[in-house]
């Protein structure tokens, strides 16, 4: 029911096309892919489990050749085999590889391919009754159908789908749900990577520094129309600033202007000025980024790339950004900003329960950044 959302995720955070992707494997063929996601196809439980085996032969190899150790290489894979969707594939790759890693994201999020694939499944067999059981599945709340922009409350909007006489009365249930998932996701990870990556800062709402908002006019307010600060150019400014940070001990004064980031980041200006005005930035651009960034430090004292705010960025541009800069109609969809709030605070307790303390950082994260 959600994997062409996280598949679009994933293309975005990749820079490629998922189909093609797993075409280069070698274990389906691109058209083949193609069919199954647009429906043209529909592959039987011989193929998908043929598919699957293949997939783990191919992976397999692929860390044979990578020289990983056997111990390391067979936990690994069988991570992978617990996965059962888009979001829980995507969410591996963040998982940074050892217990330490985002455990309690990964949970939820193969919770969330579960759900995903139960209601696709009572979607495909015409059963109305057994896809909206599955909105009182007992770990989804209220909350999960709260939109700021609906005059409809949490509860009332759950409530409607029981009286769902047709699939269209349960669109807008659906994806108000699939919005308040992924910021649960993404609250989430919010925790788990600040108590990883910046445990000596106090937690705060690292990721809501990412999100869309416009430009500021010379009076003072905002601006009604024209540019929007994009959550990948918020991104560049939080690395300048971390780069800052890690030489000087102390946070800017203030969010860097281009020239500064560029010297900052180690980076031509007119490359960073087209990331900043939404030329696509991937994973392979961010990772170079901060490589270059840090490649003037002693290789034992270079921070790894913060991959996880590169996933928010790519998140919070799929949610609440509307429009494209070639069109020059960007807008924000509003309201984000306090539900993902609300999330990460609901989150706090079930993210420290995994991490086997309360956190709390001793130095203050930069609030210009929020």
């Amino acid at each position: 029911m959600f994997e062409l959302y996280f598949l679009s995720i994933a293309e975005r955070f990749y820079g490629i096309a998922i189909p093609g992707m797993i075409a280069r494997t070698g274990v389906v063929s691109e058209r083949t892919i193609r069919n199954w996601l647009n429906g043209k196809a529909v592959s039987g439980d011989r193929e998908r489990d043929a598919f699957v085996r293949r997939s783990m032969s191919w992976l397999e190899k692929e860390l044979i050749a990578a020289k990983w150790p056997k111990e390391k290489r067979e936990a690994y894979l069988s991570q992978i085999a617990e996965n059962c969707g888009g979001a829980s594939a995507i969410i591996q790759t963040l998982h940074w590889g050892n217990p330490d890693g985002c455990p309690a994201t990964l949970d939820l999020s193969r919770r969330i391919d579960a759900l995903s694939l139960a209601l696709g499944e009572q979607r495909e067999r015409n059963d109305m009754a057994g896809f909206v059981q599955l909105f009182h599945t007992a770990w989804l709340k209220d909350e999960h159908f709260k939109n700021p922009e609906l005059k409809l409350g949490p509860a009332a909007l759950r409530e409607s789908t029981n009286h769902a006489t047709q699939w269209a009365d349960l669109a807008m249930p659906t994806a108000v749900l699939l919005l308040n998932l992924q910021l649960q996701l993404l609250a989430t990870l919010d925790h788990e990577f600040s108590a990883r990556y910046l445990p000596k800062l106090e937690p705060v709402p690292v990721f809501h520094g990412l999100f869309p908002a416009r430009t500021v006019r010379k009076s003072g307010g905002p601006r009604t129309r024209g540019r929007v600060r994009l959550p990948v150019r918020k991104l560049l400014d939080m690395m300048a600033c971390l780069r800052y940070y890690r030489i000087h001990g102390k946070w800017p004064a203030h969010i860097p202007s281009v020239s500064d980031s560029a010297i900052w980041m180690d980076v031509l200006p007119p490359t960073l000025v087209k990331w900043r005005m939404g030329r696509q930035f991937t994973v392979n651009d961010f990772d170079s980024a901060w490589l270059q960034m840090f490649n003037r430090f002693p290789e034992h004292s270079r921070p790894s790339p913060p991959v996880p705010l590169l996933y928010a960025a790519v998140v919070l541009t799929r949610l609440f950004v509307i429009g494209s800069v070639e069109k020059n109609n960007l807008s924000i969809a509003e309201g984000g900003a306090e539900l993902y709030l609300e999330w990460w605070a609901r989150q706090r307790e079930t993210s420290e329960t995994h991490l086997g303390a309360q956190r709390a950082g001793v130095k203050t994260w930069m609030s210009d950044l929020l």
